[in-house]
């Protein structure tokens, strides 16, 4: 699902800033605030060593030493253990330090000692927060708010906070208590638009954001939580129209042109996906994340030596990135550079030695090359390391399926239906080995299977049909099993075959001959294809053409005893 929202408000950022407006504005420098010192006189009787620590500290803190701040807060907490000012005081501090362990015992500390200081409770709320204990900032800020109802700051990040733990009712509803009292209409309204379309109520998202543009038309983080709202409709130009104007706005903004991208991609225009990650390129050389997408696209245009340069630069500081590395390797497979593509795949496992994806490309590669006895040691190895990994059993059935050793390929994939019992890959690879194998009710079990799993899984239907008419069983259902596969795969030339060889079953010779005339045009050395045109031709009594295409199928299949006795 579309996460609407990163971290929208980092707590510790709003403790910083006081109560300052959180809405974007430009506001000249303020001047450093003038401290006037009360005369020592006006000491307090037991704290003046705490006070004369306390404004040490505060000129300190003014003057941006903040470690120097510290050493003399401490000594004036020390000389006045019980003030609970002096703890939340420490607290912000260490907050400002990125010190959040002791900062939250400051602030515990703090509100135990004053169980209605508010200040105090929500620094703790913020460190929680941060430190991403959510469910404690929930209840701090929920604190606060019942000490004081109308403190709309601590309702922002409570809805925030809300976001994170994707409770997007109980943001939605703490949201618009803060946009009604028309406080904090920019990012109060942002952050609505956020549990909206958290909820899935696009409409009233977008209307927050159209609300908030209204007021401040160049915050460009409403603009793209637009285009977002449209992607997640698939609304795709109005998304586009969307990220180009926040471009005009704010043309250097890379987040922009990095969502554009990604945008491109979704509408799979990966040409215009490429000019745009090349533009962030040129603004970001170093960015590894613009570079490894880059290489993306450039393989999907197949333009691979530019992909090949991107994922270069990649490994050259993640060399153990395992995605690129298998592209690398896909890409030289592609080249017919087998030997570099092993090589790659082999340098990854070496980095990497319990790559799953790095042993299944490595063992298909040995696969493709028909290098049998290292596909069967690659796959050795990876079971080793994932026993249970059904994935691994199916390459090794599926690759003595490729020697036409089914009996020997039985195992394995029995075992792959046995840790993923619904993967439909799997399944029709088993039934098709118990079709090799003969085992009809077998067939028939698995493909039905496969079936109510998917009701549109052409080729199981397609097996069944077949099986069906090759046994001359069930040919009205067979019939109607493979109009389904053709409903879905018009033009495949094997179901075409299948059903023109149940028409031949009922008898049906010249609706056989179109179908299986049309199969053999796409498939014109399949030896079955050839074998079926031949016979249909034969029950028309075309001798001619029966003997032409038996002879076709046996060249096509010279081992085929019952094709030698036909001719």
């Amino acid at each position: 699902m579309l996460k609407f929202y990163g971290k929208l408000i980092l707590p510790l950022a709003l403790l910083l800033a006081g109560c300052a407006p959180l809405e974007p504005e430009v506001k000249p420098a303020a001047p450093a605030p003038v401290v006037k010192l009360r005369p020592l006189s006006e000491k307090i009787k037991g704290t003046s060593k705490s006070y004369f620590h306390f404004i040490a500290g505060y000129r300190e803190e003014l003057a941006g030493n903040l470690k120097e701040a510290e050493t003399s807060y401490v000594q004036a907490d020390k000389y006045n253990p019980s003030s609970s000012f002096l703890s939340t005081r420490l607290a912000s501090l260490l907050v400002r330090q990125g010190e959040l362990t002791e900062a939250e015992k400051y602030a515990l500390k703090a509100t135990a000692q004053d169980a209605k200081n508010l200040e105090a409770h929500f620094v703790l709320g913020g460190i929680y927060a941060s430190r991403m204990k959510l469910d404690e900032a929930v209840a701090i800020y929920k604190k606060v708010l019942k000490m004081s109802p109308d403190h709309q700051q601590t309702r922002l990040l409570l809805g925030s906070v809300y976001l994170d733990l994707g409770k997007y009712s109980e943001a939605a509803e703490t949201l618009e208590v803060l946009v009604e009292s028309g406080k904090r209409p920019i990012l109060g309204r942002y952050s609505l638009a956020q549990a909206y379309a958290g909820l899935k109520k696009y409409a009233e998202a977008e209307r927050e954001i159209f609300a908030l543009l209204e007021r401040q038309p160049r915050f460009t983080r409403g603009r793209l939580l637009l285009a977002r709202l449209y992607e997640a409709q698939e609304k795709f130009e109005e998304a586009e129209a969307t990220y180009k104007k926040a471009q005009k706005i704010d043309p250097g903004n890379r987040i922009i042109r990095s969502r554009l991208g990604q945008l491109y991609i979704r509408k799979k225009n990966m040409k215009q996906a490429l000019e745009e990650f090349k533009v962030l390129r040129s603004e970001e050389p170093d960015n590894v994340s613009v570079h490894r997408t880059l290489g993306f696209l450039n393989f999907d245009q197949r333009e691979f030596q530019d992909a090949l340069r991107e994922f270069r630069f990649v490994l050259a500081r993640n060399p153990k990135d395992e995605m690129v590395r298998k592209y690398v390797a896909r890409i030289y497979e592609e080249l017919k550079q087998y030997k570099r593509a092993e090589e790659e795949l082999v340098e990854l496992l070496s980095l990497l030695p319990k790559s799953l994806d790095g042993h299944i490309q490595l063992a298909w590669l040995y696969i493709d090359q028909k290098e049998w006895k290292k596909a069967s040691d690659i796959l050795d190895k990876a079971v080793k390391h994932h026993p249970e990994e059904g994935r691994l059993h199916y390459t090794r059935g599926l690759a003595l399926s490729r020697q036409k050793q089914f009996t020997e390929a039985l195992p394995h994939l029995q075992r792959a239906v046995t840790l993923e019992p619904d993967r439909e890959g799997y399944l029709y690879s088993l039934a098709s080995a118990f079709y090799e194998l003969k085992r009809w009710d077998d067939v028939e079990a698995t493909t039905r299977k496969i079936i109510r799993i998917n009701p549109k899984h052409a080729n199981a239907l397609n097996l069944l049909g077949y099986m069906f008419s090759e046994l001359d069983k069930n040919i009205a259902e067979a019939e109607k099993l493979l109009d389904r596969a053709l409903a879905i795969e018009p033009e495949n030339a094997a179901f075409l075959d299948s059903i023109g060889w149940i028409y031949y079953r009922q008898g049906r010779l010249n609706e056989a001959l179109v179908k299986v005339r049309h199969a053999a045009t796409k498939m014109p050395k399949d030896a079955v294809v050839l074998d079926h045109l031949g016979d249909i031709y034969f029950a028309l009594e075309d001798l001619g053409n029966a003997l032409l295409h038996w002879k076709r199928a046996s060249e096509a299949d010279p081992k085929n005893e019952k094709l030698k006795k036909k001719i």
